[in-house]
C-alpha cells in the first residue's frame, strides 16, 4: 500500500526541475504549471527552499551575496491572444495601405515606365539584375576571370562550404563533427590561391600618369580620378569624373558621375553613372548602368553588352549580343548576335548590321524604327502587350504555375524554418507581443536592412575587408530570407499556444503562420508593402533575440 509521500513522489517532477526553479532559470508554461503543484505539494516546498538554501551558502563562497540575494521569481511569459493578433495585423495592413499610396505615388513621379525595373520593389527588376549578374561571374569563372572575379568565386565557395559545415556540424553534434570540420577546413586550405596584391589610392584628385604601371589591383576614390598609365590588375574606380585612358589588363569597375573610357581593358567593364561613354577596346562584357551610355563608332566589346538606364546608343561592335532595357535604343554599329531591348522606342539606323535576331519588346509596332539600308540576319520580333493581357495574368490566382510556386515556396520555407528554430532556438522567443516591440524592432529592422549593405560594400572595397564584406552580404540576404520565417512561427504560437515549446510541437504553429503570412502577402493592393514591413519587423526580432540571447550567455558564464 502506497502513502500520501509516495503518491507525492510518483505525481512529483524530478529534482532537477525543482533545482532549476530554485535558481530561477525554470521559464514558460513549465513555470506556471510548477508554480501551481508547488502550491499542493510540501514535499517540491521543501526541496525548493534546500535549493535555495544551498544556492545562498554558494554565493557567500564566492563572495557574490548581494548580487544574487532575494525571491527568485519565474520569468513572466505573456502570450497575446488572438484578439490582439487580429489587432496587429490590422494595424499593419493599415499602414501597408498608407504606404502604398505614398510609395506608389512617388514612384510614379521619379521612374518613367521604360526604366521601372529600377524600382528595388519591382520584382521583374530584382530577377533581371540577378540573372544579369549571374550570367556575369558565371561566364567569367568559366574563362577564366581576372583578380577580382576570382576572389569573389573562390570567397563565395568558401562560404558555401562554411554553412555546409556548420549544418552538418549542428546536425551531428558528436566527435564525427568536429572531424567533418577539421576535414572542410583542410579542404579550404587546398583550394586556397595565392594572395593578390591591391593599392588603394584617394585624394581630391588620383591619378595614373603616362609610363606609370602599377602592377596589382588598383582601388581609387576621389572627385576626379584620371588614369592614362598601365593597370596589370583589376580596376575599382568611385569618383565624380572618371576618365581611363590608359591600359587595364583586368576588370574595370567603376562608380561615377560621369565614365569615359578611352583605353583598352583586358577583362570587363561594368559602370554605374550618369553618362557612360566607352571609345576604345572591351576584352570581355560590358555592364553599364545609367542614364546615357554611347560607345563610339570606333569601340570594340568583345563579348555582351548589357546596358539599363534612359538612352542607350550602340556605335561600335559587339562581339555577342546585346540586351537593353531603357527609354530608348538606337543601333548604328555591328552586333554579331542578337539584340533583346525592352522599352519605348527602338531605332536601327542604316549603317547597323545584326547578325542574329532583333527581338524588342515595345509598346506598339510604331515604336520600332529599322533603316531599309540596315542589314538585319535574323528575324524581328516585335513583341506588343495585348489589352487586359496583365489583368487576366493578375486574376488568375488559381493558375497551374501559381499553385506550383505557392506550394514550393511553402515547403522551402516550413523546412527552412526548422533547421532555423534547431539551430537557434532563441528565434523561437521574439519580442514581437505588444505594440511597443513590435515598433522596437521595426526600427531596428530598417537600421539592419540598410545599414548592413553599406557596411558590406564598404568592407569590400578594403584589402582586408573583402571576404568580411562578402561573408555580411550573404548572411544579410539570408536573414532577409527568414525574417519573414520568424513572424509566422511568432503568429502561429500565438493563435495555437502551444502546451510545449519543443521541435515537435512547433510543427502546425509554424505551418499555420506561413500560411497567414502568405495570405498577407498575396492581399492585392497592399501584398507587397506587408512582405516589406514582415521583412523589416522579423529582421529587427531576429537581432532583439541574438542580442538577448548572447547577454544571457555572458552574465551566466
Amino acid at each position: 500500500m502506497m502513502t500520501n509521500e509516495s503518491l507525492h513522489q510518483d505525481a512529483c517532477p524530478s529534482e532537477i526541475v525543482c533545482s532549476t526553479y530554485a535558481d530561477g532559470e525554470l521559464t514558460g508554461s513549465e513555470a506556471r504549471a510548477f508554480t501551481a503543484h508547488l502550491a499542493d505539494c510540501p514535499r517540491c516546498q521543501g526541496l525548493v527552499q534546500a535549493f535555495r538554501r544551498e544556492r545562498d551558502v554558494l554565493f557567500e563562497i564566492v563572495g557574490n551575496t548581494e548580487a544574487f540575494l532575494g525571491e527568485t521569481q519565474p520569468a513572466p511569459v505573456s502570450e497575446p491572444s488572438p484578439i490582439h493578433i487580429l489587432k496587429l495585423l490590422g494595424l499593419v495592413i493599415g499602414i501597408a495601405a498608407l504606404m502604398r499610396l505614398g510609395i506608389g505615388w512617388v514612384m510614379g513621379l521619379e521612374l518613367p515606365w521604360s526604366i521601372e525595373w529600377l524600382n528595388p520593389l519591382n520584382v521583374s527588376g530584382q530577377l533581371s539584375m540577378l540573372f544579369s549578374t549571374g550570367v556575369y561571374f558565371i561566364e567569367y569563372y568559366q574563362n577564366g576571370g581576372t583578380t577580382m572575379v576570382t576572389l569573389i568565386s573562390d570567397v563565395g565557395l568558401a562560404v558555401a562550404i562554411i554553412m555546409l559545415l556548420a549544418t552538418l556540424y549542428l546536425l551531428l553534434r558528436r566527435p564525427a563533427g568536429t572531424l567533418v570540420v577539421l576535414g572542410g577546413l583542410l579542404l579550404m586550405l587546398g583550394h586556397a590561391r595565392p594572395a593578390e596584391a591591391i593599392e588603394i589610392r584617394s585624394g581630391e584628385s588620383v591619378s595614373v600618369n603616362i609610363g606609370e604601371i602599377i602592377d596589382d589591383t588598383l582601388i581609387a576614390s576621389g572627385r576626379v580620378v584620371t588614369i592614362d598609365g598601365e593597370v596589370t590588375g583589376d580596376l575599382i574606380v568611385f569618383a565624380q569624373s572618371i576618365e581611363i585612358a590608359g591600359s587595364v589588363h583586368g576588370d574595370i569597375y567603376s562608380f561615377g558621375r560621369t565614365i569615359e573610357v578611352d583605353g583598352r581593358a583586358g577583362g570587363g567593364f561594368a559602370g554605374f553613372g550618369q553618362v557612360i561613354r566607352i571609345g576604345d577596346s572591351i576584352g570581355q562584357s560590358v555592364y553599364g548602368f545609367a542614364q546615357s551610355l554611347r560607345s563610339s563608332p570606333d569601340a570594340t566589346i568583345e563579348g555582351d553588352l548589357f546596358a539599363f538606364g534612359e538612352n542607350i546608343h550602340v556605335g561600335g561592335s559587339v562581339g555577342r549580343n546585346v540586351t537593353v532595357f531603357s527609354n530608348t535604343l538606337t543601333i548604328s554599329g555591328e552586333v554579331k548576335r542578337d539584340v533583346t531591348f525592352g522599352g519605348r522606342l527602338a531605332t536601327v539606323q542604316s549603317s547597323a548590321a545584326i547578325g542574329g535576331n532583333l527581338d524588342v519588346g515595345l509598346p506598339d509596332e510604331e515604336s520600332l524604327e529599322v533603316d531599309s539600308a540596315a542589314n538585319v540576319a535574323g528575324e524581328t520580333i516585335v513583341e506588343v502587350p495585348e489589352p487586359g493581357r496583365e489583368e487576366e495574368d493578375e486574376d488568375g490566382i488559381l493558375s497551374l504555375w501559381t499553385i506550383a510556386w505557392t506550394a514550393l515556396w511553402l515547403v522551402t520555407a516550413f523546412l527552412s524554418g526548422l533547421l532555423l528554430f534547431w539551430a537557434f532556438p532563441a528565434l523561437r522567443r521574439v519580442p514581437l507581443d505588444n505594440l511597443n516591440g513590435i515598433l522596437l524592432s521595426a526600427g531596428f529592422g530598417f537600421v539592419l536592412a540598410t545599414a548592413t549593405p553599406v557596411l558590406a560594400v564598404v568592407l569590400a572595397v578594403t584589402l582586408i575587408g573583402l571576404p568580411a564584406g562578402l561573408v555580411i552580404g550573404a548572411v544579410w540576404v539570408m536573414s532577409l530570407y527568414v525574417s519573414k520565417i520568424v513572424v509566422a512561427h511568432f503568429l502561429g504560437n500565438a493563435l495555437l499556444r502551444p502546451k510545449q515549446h519543443d521541435i515537435r510541437s512547433m510543427l502546425l504553429p509554424l505551418l499555420s503562420g506561413l500560411v497567414l503570412v502568405l495570405i498577407a502577402v498575396s492581399l492585392p493592393f497592399v501584398g507587397w508593402v506587408i512582405n516589406l514591413l514582415l521583412v523589416i519587423i522579423g529582421l529587427g526580432a531576429m537581432g532583439q533575440a541574438l542580442y538577448h540571447n548572447a547577454g544571457n550567455r555572458a552574465a551566466a558564464a
